[in-house]
């Protein structure tokens, strides 16, 4: 029963059972008392919402956010190989001038 003087209210979905269909009608209450029912509406079936990391859209931006991950420590390795090894061309170049003089 919702008291005469609230004027709005609200209704937890959380109780429906899962899998049932449900019609709903909207009463309107004022001074003069109730008025009459609105038509039913479509008729509903109660689904429990899937969160959000088991939809598909979450799962496909988490294997492109590992993807780039990936690629960037790849591009970092070579990077740092690249760098390493003409550090050591540099530096066999001037231990080979220094003894030749």
């Amino acid at each position: 029963d919702i008291p005469k003087e609230v004027t709005s209210y609200t209704f937890n979905m959380e109780i429906l059972k899962q899998g049932v269909s449900y019609d709903f009608r909207v009463i309107a209450v004022n001074d003069y008392g109730y008025g009459t029912p609105s038509a039913p509406s479509p008729a509903v079936s109660a689904q429990k919402a899937n969160p959000f990391y088991e939809e598909w859209w979450f799962l496909v931006v988490i294997a492109l956010v590992g993807l780039i991950f990936i690629l960037l420590l790849v591009f970092v390795l070579i990077i740092r190989g690249q760098s390493k090894k003409y550090a050591k061309k540099s530096d066999a170049g001037k231990t080979a001038c220094l003894f030749i003089k």
